[in-house]
C-alpha cells in the first residue's frame, strides 16, 4: 500500500495527477469509467460540440511543461485539446496506469473513519470478454478528479412533461445541423447556454434564448487598452497578469464598500461590451451596477441576436404545454420544437460514505460550492485524500498545482498548512457559498491570486515580496536553502524575472520556473513575441 495512491478519473485533472504522483515517486492508479481518456473533452462522452473552442487561449488551456504544437489555432477546437491530453499522456507515459472502464463504487476509509490508515477502493470493471468485474485495493491516497460536469441538471419546469417535441441537457448537443429548419429554445445564462445559442441560431428556423438575470457578452479578443494602442489580443493574456491584481488590491482601500468594488468591476466591463447595450434584453442598466454581474464569452453571440436568428428573452419561464411556452412577465412562444438546457451540472461523490460525506459538507444541489475544501483541494480532516479540478471553474494551471501540491504531501516532501491556516480556509469557504443573492458564478474568480497561493503552499511559486526585494537572493525567493546551479545562474537576472513575474500574462508554465527555469523564461519569451505580433496588425 505505501506510496499507492488511486486517482479516480482520467480527464485533465487526473492525467496531471498521475503525471505529478511519478514525479514524486507515487505509484498511482487511474481509474476511468469510459472506454478512452479525456474526461469532459472526451468527443464521444465528453460535453462538447463539433465547433467548440476554448473560450481562453492556447497559452493557459495548457499544463506548465507541455506545450500545444505551433501551429494550434489561439483559440484550440475541442478535438484539439483532446489531442494534447492524448500526447500528454504519452509524453509523461500514463497509459500504463490507467484502467479504461472501471467505474469506482465506493471510497471506504481505512483504520478510523476519516482514512488513518489509507483508502479501500472497490470498482467495476466492464469488459466484453469477462462481463462486469468487481475488484478492490487499498491505497495510501486517494485523488478524486471526476470533475464538476456529472450529472446533468435540468429543473422540473411546470408542464415540462407535456412538451412533445426533443428535450436535451448541454452536455448531449453535438451539432447544430440537425435542428435544421426548427424552433428553439435555449434556457439558461451559462458559458455554454450562450455559446450553444449563437451556434444553434446558425441552422434552426428560429432560436431563442431565455435567462433569468443579463450577463456580460466578452469576445475571445479584446483591446488591449493599457500599452498595444488598442490591438486586438486574446482576453485572458489581457486580465491574467499580476500588475492587474496587484493594482486592485492597492487601489481598493480597507475602507472602500464591496458595493463599490464592484461598480468599479462592471464599469470596466462595459467598456468592452458597449455592443450589447443596444439590445433592451441584454442591456445592462447603470443601476444594476452596485451587485455582481456573470459573464460569458462568446464571439457569435451578439452577430446572431443581431441579424435577428437569435432572440433573447430575459426572465423565468412560468409554464409549458404542449410547445407553447408561456414565460412569468407575459410573453408566449408558439411551436417550439426543441428544448436545450444550459442549466448546469451537479456533482457526484456518492462513492464516499456518509462520514466522509458529511466533514466535506457535501451539498450537490450547491452548484456554486457542492464542497467545503482548503483552496478547494483537501480537508485536513481526511488524511490522505485530496481533490484536484473539483470546483467551479478550474483551469489547467490549479488543476496542476493541486495535483503537485497533494502528490507532494503524499509523498512525505512537504506538509499540510497549520490547523489555524486551514479552518481559516474553510471559514473563508463557507462564506463563498453561504452568499445569497446574487451569488458569484464561479467561487473564486480571482484566478492569478488563487492559483499563486495555491502553488505557494507546494513550493513552486516564490515568496513575491522577497523576489521584488533587492536584498534577497532568487533561491531564498524560492525558499532554497540549497539553491540549485540554474537558480544561482540566474541571480544577476533576478531584478528582470521579478519585473516579468509582475507585469507579463500568467501562464502555467509561470509556475514551473522552479523545476525548469530555462524552459519558462523561454516559454515567457514565445508569449511576447506573440503578443507582438498583435501589436503589429
Amino acid at each position: 500500500m505505501s506510496n499507492t495512491v488511486a486517482i479516480l478519473g482520467a480527464g485533465p485533472s487526473g492525467l496531471v495527477a498521475a503525471k505529478e504522483a511519478l514525479a514524486n515517486g507515487l505509484v498511482p492508479t487511474i481509474f476511468e469509467k469510459q472506454a478512452e481518456l479525456g474526461g469532459v473533452w472526451n468527443p464521444q462522452t465528453g460535453a462538447v460540440w463539433d465547433t467548440m473552442r476554448t473560450n481562453i487561449s492556447k497559452f493557459t488551456t495548457v499544463y506548465g511543461d507541455r506545450q500545444y504544437p505551433n501551429d494550434t489555432e489561439m483559440f484550440p477546437s475541442s478535438s484539439s485539446v483532446f489531442c494534447y491530453l492524448n500526447d500528454y499522456a504519452d509524453e509523461f507515459k500514463l497509459r500504463d496506469h490507467i484502467k479504461l472502464q472501471s467505474e469506482v463504487v465506493s471510497v471506504e476509509p481505512v483504520g478510523n473513519e476519516y482514512g488513518a490508515s489509507g483508502w479501500h477502493v472497490t470498482w467495476k470493471t466492464n469488459a466484453a470478454s469477462t462481463g462486469v468485474l468487481l475488484e478492490s485495493q487499498t491505497f495510501q491516497g486517494v485523488i478524486v478528479a471526476t470533475g464538476i460536469f456529472v450529472k446533468a441538471n435540468i429543473p422540473n419546469l411546470p408542464g415540462l412533461s407535456t412538451f412533445p417535441g426533443k428535450i436535451l441537457h448541454s452536455n448531449e448537443y453535438k451539432t447544430g445541423q440537425e435542428f435544421e429548419g426548427k424552433n428553439v429554445l435555449i434556457i439558461g445564462g451559462s458559458f455554454s447556454g450562450a455559446e450553444i445559442a449563437a451556434d444553434v441560431s446558425t441552422h434552426s428556423r428560429q432560436s431563442y434564448h431565455t435567462f433569468r438575470r443579463r450577463f456580460w457578452v466578452l469576445r475571445r479578443y479584446l483591446p488591449d487598452y493599457q500599452e498595444r494602442n488598442g490591438s486586438l489580443i486574446p482576453i485572458d493574456l489581457l486580465f491574467y497578469n499580476r500588475k492587474f491584481y496587484s493594482q486592485k488590491s492597492t487601489t481598493n482601500n480597507d475602507e472602500e464598500t464591496e458595493e463599490n468594488i464592484i461598480f468599479k468591476k462592471n464599469t470596466n466591463l462595459l467598456s468592452f461590451c458597449q455592443e450589447q447595450q443596444k439590445f433592451e434584453q441584454l442591456k445592462i442598466p447603470k443601476e444594476d451596477f452596485k451587485i455582481s454581474i456573470n459573464s460569458v464569452i462568446s464571439d457569435n453571440y451578439l452577430p446572431q441576436v443581431e441579424n435577428g436568428s437569435l432572440v433573447p428573452i430575459l426572465g423565468a419561464i412560468k409554464e409549458i404545454q404542449g410547445r407553447t411556452v408561456q414565460f412569468q412577465h407575459g410573453q408566449t412562444l408558439l411551436d417550439v420544437d426543441i428544448l436545450i438546457f444550459g442549466t448546469g451540472f451537479q456533482m457526484d461523490n456518492s462513492f464516499f460514505p456518509k462520514a466522509v460525506l458529511d466533514k466535506l459538507k457535501y451539498n450537490p444541489q450547491d452548484g456554486l460550492q457542492p464542497l467545503i475544501l482548503f483552496q478547494e483541494c483537501f480537508h485536513p480532516d481526511l488524511a490522505g485524500l485530496f481533490f484536484v479540478g473539483m470546483y467551479k471553474g478550474p483551469y489547467f494551471a490549479m488543476m496542476e498545482q493541486q495535483a503537485r501540491f497533494a502528490c507532494r504531501v503524499l509523498a512525505k516532501i512537504i506538509m499540510l498548512p497549520s490547523k489555524e491556516v486551514t479552518e481559516e480556509g474553510l471559514r473563508k469557504e463557507e462564506e463563498i457559498r453561504n452568499q445569497t443573492f446574487p451569488r458569484p458564478q464561479f467561487p473564486h474568480p480571482e484566478y492569478v491570486s488563487f492559483v499563486d497561493k495555491m502553488a505557494s503552499l507546494g513550493h513552486s511559486f516564490p515568496n513575491l515580496d522577497k523576489l521584488l526585494s533587492p536584498k534577497e537572493s532568487l533561491a531564498a525567493a524560492f525558499g532554497q536553502t540549497r539553491p540549485s546551479g540554474a537558480l544561482i545562474m540566474m541571480e544577476h537576472q533576478k531584478a528582470e524575472i521579478a519585473r516579468r513575474f509582475m507585469s507579463e500574462p500568467v501562464t502555467p508554465s509561470h509556475y514551473n520556473f522552479v523545476h525548469s527555469p530555462k524552459q519558462t523564461l523561454n516559454q515567457m519569451d514565445f508569449v511576447q513575441q506573440v503578443l507582438k505580433q498583435f501589436e503589429n496588425t
